[in-house]
């Protein structure tokens, strides 16, 4: 019996000021560009009207009307904003119109650029994502299961019609234990997409990751791979178009990481940013395979970060600054060892003005994809697949978290035997946090009991936010989100 959390993590958020937040953590603290005919434009967005309400009301009388509790205000651009318009079982159907290889011959794998065909039907903002499905079934013969991908392009799209959106893929190719090559299914689909062919698109999804609606905001971008999708459609707006409601006057400051120089995605178009907007633009590669420190260690890009650790720090003190990353989850706790020490000089603790900051919209942190598997099992001797699964775990770390619970075997610390929901209820509030976004999906499969004791986990954490836990969950299941197969 299994339930598998599979989810694209990013950060909740809420919108308290990191100013007090220092206060609070004080006092705690006792080879070319994707498309060689694709232009550099200075494109023209079209306006977009913003509607203040104001509502005044009087009384006579001496006694004051109790005071409503205000809506939350998001500091992000999420006015109008549209999710999920598409769905796995009503898809939309796009064409690829475009499809380029834009890593080098040399590069440990291939990754992809392809644009396809919208009609202005799927509308999505910079820093979403969509979900492809890929053609025929699997071994079950059912279809195949979406995949989610962060959005390569601005609203407008690299076409700048708003009628198209583009993405960043990497080929998954691995070789097996028995020697086998695997190819991941949907990664495998879209590279090999012809133009022409059609694709089935879901979504579009996400809020973590929406640009702040500061223009003078300093946006710093920690982008590893392909976690470089998001920010291309942000610099993008930034840099190559012109919009009557947005000019950007802030800082953007993006570090990108990859393994070697033929993996530097999309090198070109940033180069042409950073020459059009050298005041407005830092650039900052760690190509760790190719580049050391001053003590020889690798360049990773948590190497390169500490380079600029005193001015990092000293805008992350400031509220207007935003950080977003998207990439392997490793890079996080590599920022955290650099800014421990530095916030504690300020008698800061690093990790409560952190959650501050995330609190007020200005961490937002999404990593190329979680699978987590929760596999219940009798007995060790019964653990299927085993090897394959440590095999995943060993060649994904960052992407796949594998948990068994053995009933016979194994207990908690209150020496109850180790059923899944027991194994579960460990990691409950991150379970929680992961089940509140909008581009996580649960899998069960199983024996009937293990939902009702999920279901008893989730019941209080969901209470304390104010939300009805059985209420919530049947929304997930309309969202399809929330599927279950129990015997």
């Amino acid at each position: 019996m299994a339930a598998v959390t599979a989810a694209a993590v990013s950060l909740p958020s809420s919108s308290s000021s990191p100013a007090a937040a220092k206060a609070k953590a004080s006092a705690s603290a006792s080879p070319s560009s994707p498309c060689g005919h694709l232009q550099f434009p200075r494109r023209h967005g079209g306006p977009r009207a913003v509607r203040l309400r104001v509502q005044v009301s009087t009384t006579e009388t001496a006694e004051a009307e109790p005071v409503k509790k205000l809506e939350k205000v998001s500091k992000k651009q999420e006015e109008g904003l549209v999710t999920n318009k598409y769905k796995p079982k009503e898809p939309y159907v796009g064409r690829c119109l475009l499809n380029t290889r834009i890593t080098g011959d040399q590069a440990p794998g291939e990754t992809w650029h392809m644009v396809f065909s919208t009609e202005g039907e799927v509308p999505y903002r910079e820093g979403q994502s969509i979900g492809v499905i890929a053609d025929g079934e699997d071994k079950n013969g059912k279809p195949h299961k979406l995949r989610l991908y962060s959005i390569a392009s601005s609203a407008l799209g690299d076409f700048g019609d708003s009628k198209t959106v583009s993405l960043c893929v990497k080929r998954l190719v691995y070789t097996n234990d028995q020697g086998e090559v695997v190819k991941g299914v949907c990664s495998n689909f879209l590279c090999d997409l012809k133009p022409g062919a059609e694709v089935k698109i879901t979504g579009p999804v996400g809020k973590e990751m929406l640009m702040p609606k500061d223009p003078n905001a300093t946006i710093i971008m920690l982008a590893t791979g392909t976690g470089i999708a998001p920010f291309r459609s942000f610099l993008w707006k930034m840099f190559f178009e012109e919009h009557e409601d947005y000019k950007y006057t802030g800082l953007a400051w993006l570090f990108l990481g990859v393994p070697t120089s033929d993996t530097l995605l999309y090198k070109e178009e940033l180069e042409k940013m950073k020459e059009m907007a050298p005041d407005n633009f830092r650039l900052d590669f760690a190509v760790s395979r190719e580049q050391t420190n001053a003590a020889g260690e690798k360049m990773y890009i948590q190497t390169r970060m500490a380079e600029y650790k005193e001015e990092l720090w000293e805008l992350l003190k400031k509220d207007n600054t935003y950080v977003y990353m998207c990439g392997l989850k490793g890079m996080e706790k590599g920022i955290d060892d650099i800014m421990l020490d530095l916030a504690a000089k300020d008698g800061i603790n690093w990790l409560d003005y952190k959650k501050q900051l995330k609190k007020s919209e200005q961490w937002n942190v999404e990593y190329t994809g979680l699978a987590w598997l929760f596999l219940g099992v009798p007995t060790s001797d019964t653990l299927l697949y085993k090897e394959e699964l440590e095999k995943m775990k060993e060649m994904a770390p960052d992407n796949f978290r594998l948990d068994f619970a053995v009933s016979r075997e194994q207990t908690n610390a209150a020496g109850e035997k180790m059923y899944i929901q027991t194994r579960m209820a460990e990691y409950k509030e991150e379970l929680w946090e992961l089940l509140k976004k909008d581009n996580t999906y649960v899998y069960m499969c199983g024996l009937k009991g293990m939902e009702k004791g999920i279901d008893d986990i989730m019941l209080d954490l969901a209470a304390k936010d104010g939300i009805n836990w059985l209420d919530y969950k049947k929304q997930l299941k309309k969202s399809e989100q929330w599927n279950v197969e129990v015997y």
